[in-house]
This record gives C-alpha cells, sequence and structure tokens, in this order.
C-alpha cells in the first residue's frame, strides 16, 4: 500500500518568510491543515483536521479537485466553496492548499500512534504500567524515531502522541516533534511537568504543537510528591502548567485515581477546576499492588458525582474521534491506533502490550516496517474490530462504542467484555454502581432510570 503526500506546506514560523505550494512565499502566518483523502469504494470522504483540533470536518470526496485546482471551477457553487474554504484557511489568498494532503486505500485507516521513545524518567512512581525510573535504559534511537514517522506519514497517520518514560527527558524530544510537524501531523505530547520550563513551553507553542497532556497525582502536595518522591515538585509542575496556559498551549490534567488519592479525589477535581478552568480527567489504577489498585465500585461511586463538573472518566490514551461512523472500539485497539514501547515493540495500546501478556505481543519495528505490522501482524489481525460483546444488542453502544478494552481484560481476562466503567458512564445516571455484567447474564441491556 502506498500513500501519496502531495502538496505539503511547512508549518510557518513567526516573522519569517514561508515557502507555499507552488514556490509562492508568504510572510502571513497560517496554521496549516492535514487533508486526508478516505480513497475506499464503499466510503470516499475528505478529511480537514486542523493542527489545534480534535474533530476534523468531513467534506464530500467531490470536493477534492476544487481544493486541489480551484481555478478551473466552473459553476457558482463550486465556486462558493472555494471562497468558503479560503475563509476557513483551507486555501491560501492564493487559493493554495494550505498544508498537507495524504489519501487513504486501504481500510482500516491507522489514525493514531503513540510513541513510548524512552523509558528514562526523573520519577520512579511506584504505579507506573511501564516500570519507568531514572535507571532505566530501554530507548529508541532518533533515527528510529524519524524513520517511523516517516512510514507513518506514507500510510497518512494524522496524529502523533509522545510520552515515555519522561518524554522532555529525551535529548532529541525537540527534533522529534519537528519531524512529525514537518509531516503535517498534529502532536501532542505527555510529560509529568517537572521539565516544562519556559525554554520547552516556549518551543511546544512555536513548533504548533496541540496539546500536553500532564499527570498530578493530586492538589495536594504531600500527595503528589509522597508518590512522585521529590519534594518541591507539585510547586514546579503546577506552575509549568499555568505558564503553558499563559502562552496559549492547551494543558490537559490527568489524575490517577488509587488508594493513596481516592479519599479527596472530589476535592483535586474541583480544586484543578477552579484553578485551572479545566476538567481533570480522572484514570484509575487497575490491578497492581494493594497500595494503589482500587476496585470500579470504589471508582464509580468516587467519581460518578463529579462526572460533567470538573472532571470527566478517561484513560491516559485519547479516545477515537468522536465522529467515526458505526460502533467501532472507542478506544481505537486495532481499529486506528498504534502504540510502539522503548522496545521497538509496535502495540495494541499502551497497557496492553507484552508486558501485560504474551497475548499481545506485537512485532518490532527494527525486523518489520509499521505498513506491515498493522496490516498483516497477527497481533492485529487477531484483535482487529475486537469490541465489547454486547455492542449489537446493547442501546447505549452508539454512544459508549465500547469502552475501554484494557479495562475489560484487566477485570476480567477478557478483551470482548464489557468495561464496566463505560457501562455505568452510559447507562447509570446514579451514585451507586450498578453491575451491569450480572444484568447483561440476565439477559437485561437497559439503562438504569432514577
Amino acid at each position: 500500500m502506498t500513500a501519496a503526500g502531495s502538496h505539503f506546506m511547512t508549518p510557518p514560523t513567526q516573522g519569517a518568510t514561508q515557502p507555499c505550494v507552488g514556490g509562492v512565499e508568504k510572510r502571513d502566518r497560517m496554521e496549516p491543515y492535514m487533508f486526508v483523502f478516505t480513497h475506499r469504494p464503499h466510503r470516499k470522504s475528505l478529511e480537514v483536521q486542523g493542527m489545534q483540533g480534535y474533530s476534523p470536518v468531513i467534506l464530500s470526496d467531490v470536493t477534492l479537485p476544487y481544493l486541489l485546482d480551484p481555478g478551473q471551477v466552473a459553476d457558482d457553487r463550486a465556486a462558493g466553496f472555494v471562497e468558503r474554504a479560503v475563509g476557513r484557511g483551507w486555501l491560501s489568498p492564493q487559493k493554495e492548499l494550505n498544508g498537507v494532503l495524504r489519501t487513504v486505500r486501504t481500510e482500516p485507516w491507522l489514525r493514531r500512534m503513540q510513541i513510548e521513545t524512552a523509558l528514562t524518567c526523573n520519577f520512579s512512581c511506584d504505579y507506573c504500567y511501564s516500570g519507568s525510573a531514572p535507571t532505566r535504559r530501554e530507548r529508541l534511537e532518533p533515527a528510529e524515531i524519524a524513520a517511523l514517522l516517516d512510514q507513518a506519514a506514507e500510510l497518512a497517520v494524522r496524529e502523533i502522541c509522545f510520552t515515555g518514560g519522561e518524554f522532555l527527558l529525551y535529548p532529541a524530544w525537540r527534533d522529534l516533534v519537528a519531524h512529525a510537524r514537518s509531516h503535517g501531523m498534529v502532536v501532542d505530547v505527555h510529560t509529568n511537568g517537572y521539565l516544562l520550563d519556559d525554554g520547552a513551553i516556549a518551543h511546544l507553542a512555536q513548533s504548533g504543537a496541540r496539546q500536553v497532556q500532564v499527570t498530578m497525582e493530586s492538589h495536594l502536595a504531600e500527595i503528589h510528591e509522597s508518590i512522585r518522591g521529590r519534594r518541591g515538585s507539585w510547586a514546579r509542575v503546577m506552575r509549568n502548567i499555568r505558564a503553558a496556559r499563559d502562552a496559549g498551549l492547551r494543558t490537559k490534567v490527568v489524575t490517577q485515581v488509587h488508594r493513596k488519592n481516592l479519599s479527596t479525589i472530589r476535592e483535586t477535581a474541583a480544586w484543578f477546576h477552579s484553578q485551572l478552568g479545566q476538567m481533570v480527567n480522572l484514570d484509575r489504577i487497575v490491578g497492581g499492588s494493594d497500595d494503589f489498585a482500587v476496585s470500579h465500585e470504589e471508582f464509580w461511586e468516587a467519581v460518578a458525582p463529579l462526572m460533567g463538573l470538573g472532571a470527566r472518566a478517561s484513560r491516559l490514551c485519547d479516545p477515537a474521534d468522536a465522529g467515526m461512523p458505526g460502533v467501532e472500539p472507542e478506544c481505537g485497539v486495532g481499529a486506528d491506533l498504534v502504540y510502539v514501547t522503548a522496545d521497538g515493540e509496535i502495540a495494541l495500546c499502551p497497557t496492553m502490550t507484552s508486558r501485560e501478556s504474551a497475548l499481545f505481543s506485537g512485532r518490532n519495528l527494527r525486523e518489520t516496517s509499521l505498513e506491515d505490522a498493522w496490516y498483516s501482524s497477527e497481533t492485529f489481525t487477531r484483535y482487529r474490530g475486537v469490541n465489547c460483546e454486547n455492542t449489537h444488542r446493547c442501546p447505549a453502544a452508539g454512544g459508549c462504542r465500547g469502552g475501554c478494552r484494557s479495562n475489560a481484560y484487566a477485570e476480567t481476562g477478557r478483551v470482548d467484555a464489557p468495561d464496566v466503567i463505560a457501562c455505568n458512564i452510559n447507562k447509570n445516571p446514579g451514585g451507586v454502581f450498578i453491575d451491569f455484567i450480572g444484568r447483561y447474564a440476565d439477559g437485561d441491556f437497559t439503562p438504569v432510570t432514577v
């Protein structure tokens, strides 16, 4: 399979003269877009994704010629579309494509890739699913990651997330962000925030990174620092989050709910919402030691009153696009996502790797191409389209889209089992946990009413 990158305008730098398509120079700052033509027999469309946006605009495939050659537009309706495209910034004032165009010719379209650049971290959090620590030396070389990004561009991968370890500790992190952006990809960064200083913030903002996701244990410094093992880290990270927001960089705060912060999690969500003006995203520790793991009942009853009021339940990995048609895995496993570990394993997701089970062992990028791993490897073909076994008969499936496959596996040992937290989010308006799996066993798939 090949994917064509027909047009590209490099991301502009403030105040610099930038080349545009066709060699026309320009000085005005325009945020470029990624245009993805899904050239599939049963569903052709043109998706337009802004560098700072989440939900793509989906256009009819008949609009593609108007964007590529607006000078040949003959009728009034098409001319109106071209003018609107200029107004939206999809075309430059000179009516040249503002961004990169790629074509997807084979399903499923690999939209997103998360890259674990290294396991070296400046903290040693006991619950870390990857076991990152200052002493870990597993890493991908910069040249390996650059080659991986080049392959991803050929497959029309739209979004790249860099993580670790601690990504900002990786010596070549700036080069990697620039390389991904040179392909027109949306770039997100996951960090513990300690190294998110003014220089890093300025670089990420100037490069056009979409978002920085920062993990915080609590609004209480003593809880945060008891997990991170470094005094003063809470104040430093909070200062960095505020500085990033002030610089116009979108931030996302994630808190892992565990035994040590469970009793204060409601206050934590309220505090972050009031101080930062944004929702905190609540994930939970599943499995692991009794010092950290919380049951789904405990998690739900702690966070249910917060849903929509300063918090949301989520996973560390961003969900698939909300506009995706049909009922596909909400988390993207086997449908639109790969996770590449610091050992080079091309895996299903951050927590469904060979670290969790040999069932999830993926091919290594040092031995295969991204294309072969995604389309042909046993791991991805085995779990292609895997979802909750009840999606065909559950009335909430259209909104839930199956929930998290990693959660389901951790709780039941089956990747096609229901994600009970997703069930409660979508079917339980109350604050008391409902055992939906027991209800399903009795043939009851209806939502709960209060």
